[in-house]
């Protein structure tokens, strides 16, 4: 279920940021267009980690590391280069039933 918070508000209830680092990158946000998340990252306030576990609370979706998951390089011919590119997934596993697809940050 996703939170009815905004981003910027949980990393302050976190104590990723205080409220003065966040009205400073409201107002980058307002002049660049660019996410409130590029922005923290880009000035180094928050690290990658720590905004996957942020964005994954707001979407309700679970935060997965790939970085020491095997994956089946197969399932990349299944599914096909486009949807990949088009949705930025990435196909996971794979059962009898279901395809798992872990949604990527571009």
């Amino acid at each position: 279920m996703r939170s009815s918070k905004k981003i910027g508000e949980i990393l302050v209830s976190k104590g990723l940021i205080t409220e003065e680092i966040l009205n400073l990158t409201l107002k980058e946000q307002k002049n660049t267009g660019e996410f409130l998340g590029e922005i923290l990252l880009k000035h180094n306030y928050i690290n990658d980690k720590d905004l996957i576990k942020v964005l994954s609370e707001q979407f309700g979706f679970p935060a997965v590391d790939l970085e020491n998951k095997y994956i089946d390089i197969n399932l990349f011919d299944d599914f096909g280069k486009d949807l990949i590119f088009k949705y930025y997934v990435i196909p996971i596993k794979k059962n009898d039933f279901l395809l798992f697809l872990q949604y990527t940050i571009h």
